[in-house]
């Protein structure tokens, strides 16, 4: 905006309202971003009201919000009202979180000839040189993860019957993989990219159709409203609480008076736990369910139904035909992987932790 739009603060009491404030950045000139360097240029002790709203109050950079106020040793934002999860699921405008993060007693890592077994993510990411791309680009993973997520969509189906699933991808290449292993277990998606023509149209059309499955990279989080998502297979790369929060905000968003409840389904990264138990955290009367004894789950081995035959995940050291190992390596190319010399081998047992009410 030129100067003769700003003048209207000097010639007007002006209110001024802001949504998603946690995009403009900065207390000071020195650490702000466009957005926030304009607000403190023009606005910030010239509007008369300022109101700024946002559903995630935090920056991945860490860098102060504009307008925001923190307090005490720690920084800790100040806010002069928050309507909450547990007030927003009360009034009937949110549904109540049910998250599962699935991990794995044995993992097994091949690397110059010997192996190394971990017995969590957490433990695989603490202490091997691979990354957690490693993680959700296993095939393993990704069936276990797939399979809960359908039979859960199935459930919420009988419910209602345009409930829809968001799986959320880490790029082109991994979205067109899990779109192939859907199919193998019976499922048709939509994928959904930056690359698209018109991404917002495809958007849109799931939103008003029955279909089931729309897999995402990035386009499906802030601000996209879609009720009829229930269920969110999250397999992405990114594991920042601002994105691990708004797309838990995108199978939250009731449609009916009733009691619902979203389903968010994701591997056991430490900061998605980490996340999890604080969103868990913000909800009274919350249980969590932390079992060890994977026999007694209903998902520790998810069944999916095809035709007359039936697909179930047993542990095993993991072979691939010359067909597969070439479309998996057409897929990973974007990837540029630095561990050419280290695989994982193999997966033990599936168990999780659910935090739900």
């Amino acid at each position: 905006m030129d100067d003769t739009f700003w003048q209207l603060l000097s010639s007007y009491r002006v209110f001024v309202i802001f949504d998603e404030i946690h995009h403009c950045a900065g207390n000071q000139i020195e650490n702000a971003n466009a957005w926030g360097a304009e607000i403190l240029k023009h606005i910030q002790g010239r509007a008369v009201y300022t109101i700024a709203l946002t559903g995630t109050p935090w920056r991945s950079d860490t860098i102060p919000i504009a307008l925001a106020n923190y307090i005490g040793e720690h920084g800790r934002l100040h806010v002069d009202y928050s309507y909450d999860l547990k007030q927003a699921i009360k009034d009937g405008v949110c549904r109540v979180p049910h998250l599962t993060l699935v991990d794995n007693e044995l993992i097994t890592v091949i690397e110059d000839g010997g192996k190394e077994n971990f017995q969590s993510i957490t433990k695989f990411l603490e202490d091997s040189t691979l990354p957690y791309s490693e993680i959700i680009f296993h095939d393993e993973v990704l069936r276990e993860t797939l399979e809960r997520g359908i039979v859960r969509l199935n459930k919420e189906r009988l419910i209602a019957e345009d409930a829809g699933g968001l799986i959320v991808a880490s790029s082109i290449s991994h979205a067109k993989k899990i779109q192939y292993l859907l199919s193998q277990l019976g499922e048709y998606s939509k994928v959904v990219t930056y690359q698209e023509s018109e991404p917002e149209r495809l958007i849109q059309n799931f939103k008003r159709s029955n279909e089931k499955w729309i897999i995402s990279i990035g386009m499906i989080s802030e601000g996209t409203n879609i009720p009829r998502l229930r269920v969110c297979c999250y397999l992405s790369l990114v594991t920042t609480e601002l994105y691990f929060r708004q797309v838990l905000g995108r199978v939250l968003r009731a449609q009916n008076n009733d009691r619902e409840m979203g389903y968010f389904i994701t591997p056991a990264h430490p900061r998605l736990l980490e996340f999890a138990s604080r969103v868990a955290g913000e909800v009274p009367h919350c249980a969590v369910l932390n079992s060890s004894n994977i026999d007694d789950l209903d998902f520790t081995r998810s069944r999916v139904l095809i035709g007359d035959s039936s697909l179930c995940f047993n542990p095993q050291v993991i072979t691939k035909t010359v067909a597969e190992k070439e479309f998996d390596e057409g897929l990973r190319n974007d990837l540029l992987p630095l561990w050419y010399d280290s695989t994982i081998d193999s997966f033990g047992r599936f168990r999780q932790k659910i935090f739900m009410l």
